[in-house]
């Protein structure tokens, strides 16, 4: 649907600002983390947590409900073979796609490179605080410059991916 909306010569770009927005606001959230939490070497209090994961809550919930005001086009009345398409053809139809070689390695990348960076956010923020003693506003902190080099680099990315493809840059 996406190739539908955004011309292949300006897709890059269109990643590029959407990776550039994300970084922002993940940006903006681990800088409001840190000085909430704080600087204290003894600990940070609970609540100080639960109000963080509070909203949290909220913004997932704004977030929510701001895309149910986004226009949606009805769906397409369903065809005789749609509606005949039971658990039998979805996985026959599962089959097929995950038989094809490329799509198999691109998941299998995919589930790697997400358990590596989903871990590598917990690994890093425990290790400063525990190994190094630094508290955990300030780890925070050092984390949020991740997101000032991906804001940084993310519209270049974006513009020679338009001139060159999206594979040599993966």
């Amino acid at each position: 649907w996406l190739s539908k909306l955004i011309p292949e010569t300006q897709r890059g770009r269109y990643f590029g600002w959407d990776q550039t927005c994300v970084s922002a606001g993940m940006l903006a959230s681990l800088i409001f983390s840190a000085v909430f939490l704080g600087n204290d070497q003894e600990g940070v209090p609970g609540w100080k947590y639960a109000l963080l994961l509070l909203i949290a809550w909220l913004a997932f919930e704004l977030g929510r409900r701001l895309l149910r005001i986004v226009p949606c086009p009805p769906p397409a009345a369903p065809s005789a073979t749609s509606a005949s398409f039971g658990w039998r053809e979805f996985l026959a139809v599962s089959r097929q796609v995950w038989a094809h070689k490329p799509f198999r390695r691109i998941v299998r990348w995919m589930i790697i490179n997400n358990l590596a960076w989903g871990a590598y956010g917990g690994f890093t923020v425990v290790f400063m605080r525990d190994e190094l003693k630094i508290s955990d506003g300030h780890a925070l902190g050092i984390s949020a410059a991740t997101m000032l080099g991906i804001i940084a680099s993310s519209m270049f990315w974006g513009k020679v991916s338009d001139h060159v493809g999206s594979r040599p840059i993966m």
